[in-house]
């Protein structure tokens, strides 16, 4: 039942079954978490997290029974967002970033201590690659058809000539994808049964064509980071394929004659400001930064305090929104307290997943080297975009917990490779 409900949950992060309670449509067009989400993860965390309390219950007492690994940095960084509802000026929309968050933190705690063996790791990895996969055919298949495709709750969109599949934003898409390609690609470096692989294959060629009808250029950016830095240590270890510079070689060449258009249109095409508005959004966020240095404005309450900051005149007729950088809005929001628990948290990830590559373990090792990697450019990314989109918090939390679920079980079972 267990793998059951995580894979639910990675399957219907990016398709999105879920709606928003409280819903507040201003506060929305301003790129805030503007309403309680509740999903079909929701679920699947309450069943099992009812699931581990009987557990729990049952071991009360017994010599064998774990301790619960808690994350520190991830505590701290939670609770601060939580006490910023007490600074807003809009109490509510504090409650519903911190609902989000907590949801992301609950599915790392679940992660981290339960998946306690190296198949739960590589049942999630695979999962993860099928989920690149279903998403990657429905963002090609929309942008194929040129139109938006609802079919119940489930809607898939394109605008213009950039895809964003079922996340209602091509940057959401490409910032999806631009984090989960480098722990599919590592599936095949591992011992991985043949499916396993040409599931991972299949994502892996699928998933960079669809991050590059995107046109985000910073998941680009992010995305070509992650693979450069997965693919240039695995090679200097020597554990990397003999294949590799081939495929490698062959992709780009293959990405530069079907796309090449494409990617010289959004370097340098006109972007209709799209990357010279963020430098307002950005100098608006440091001074909210300034002027609140220890609570900050409240988390979700960015776009109020800019509202504000929009009445000097040199803002005046620049475009509004939640400031595009992830560090300096979560600044404003939480103070400086919170940016120090925020980056030590994906710090401390980082270690845990570097740890998991120094263990030279054949199956766990690649896949700690990719999620180090894919953290890394993420973190990239996140310099020039807002992330607090449900898809972007809870598959970064997960890929966090997946170092951490490494780090464990390599420390409490000896190697075994996986045929």
């Amino acid at each position: 039942m267990q793998r059951l409900l995580l894979a639910i949950i990675i399957l219907e992060i990016p398709i999105q079954v879920d709606t928003y309670l409280f819903h507040q449509e201003k506060d929305a067009a301003y790129g805030a978490v503007a309403g309680l989400n509740c999903s079909i993860t929701t679920i699947c965390l309450v069943v099992l997290y009812v699931s581990w309390l009987f557990e729990r219950a049952l071991e009360a007492g017994g010599p064998n029974r774990p301790a619960i690994r808690v994350s520190f940095p991830a505590v701290c960084y939670l609770a601060v967002v939580a006490l910023s509802a007490l600074v807003a000026d809009d109490w509510s929309l504090a409650l519903f970033d911190a609902f989000v968050l907590g949801q992301a933190f609950l599915l790392y705690l679940y992660i981290s201590n339960r998946v306690r063996t190296r198949e739960d790791i590589c049942f999630l990895v695979t999962m993860i690659g099928a989920a690149v996969l279903i998403e990657a055919v429905i963002m090609i298949g929309v942008w194929c058809a040129g139109r938006d495709v609802s079919i119940s709750v489930v809607r898939a969109t394109v605008e213009g000539s950039r895809t964003a599949g079922t996340m209602g934003s091509p940057v959401t898409a490409a910032s999806y994808l631009a984090l989960l390609l480098a722990p599919v690609v590592s599936i095949l470096f591992t011992p991985l049964g043949r499916r396993e692989k040409l599931l991972a294959a299949a994502a892996v060629c699928l998933g960079i064509m669809a991050l590059i009808l995107t046109g985000s250029r910073g998941a680009w950016i992010a995305f070509f980071v992650s693979g450069l830095l997965f693919l240039g240590l695995s090679w200097r270890r020597g554990c990397a394929p003999r294949w590799m510079p081939v495929a490698v070689a062959v992709g780009t060449i293959v990405v530069l004659l079907t796309s090449h258009h494409l990617i010289v249109k959004r370097v340098y095409g006109d972007d209709r400001g799209s990357a010279v508005g963020r430098i307002p959004l950005i100098q608006m966020g440091l001074r909210i930064i300034e002027n609140h240095p220890v609570t900050g404005v409240g988390a979700g309450n960015c776009h109020h305090a800019v509202l504000v900051e929009a009445g000097a005149a040199a803002y005046r007729t620049e475009w509004l929104y939640t400031v595009h950088n992830k560090y300096i809005l979560v600044g404003a929001e939480t103070g400086i307290v919170g940016l120090v628990f925020f980056v030590w948290f994906l710090s401390a990830t980082i270690r845990q997943g570097w740890r998991g590559w120094a263990f030279r373990d054949p199956t766990l090792s690649p896949i700690a080297l990719a999620l180090v990697a894919a953290i890394v450019g993420q973190m990239i990314h996140m310099s020039v975009d807002v992330f607090n989109g449900r898809q972007q918090v809870e598959m970064l939390w997960c890929c966090a917990a997946l170092a951490a679920a490494i780090s464990y079980v390599k420390k409490e079972a000896p190697a075994v490779a996986i045929e």
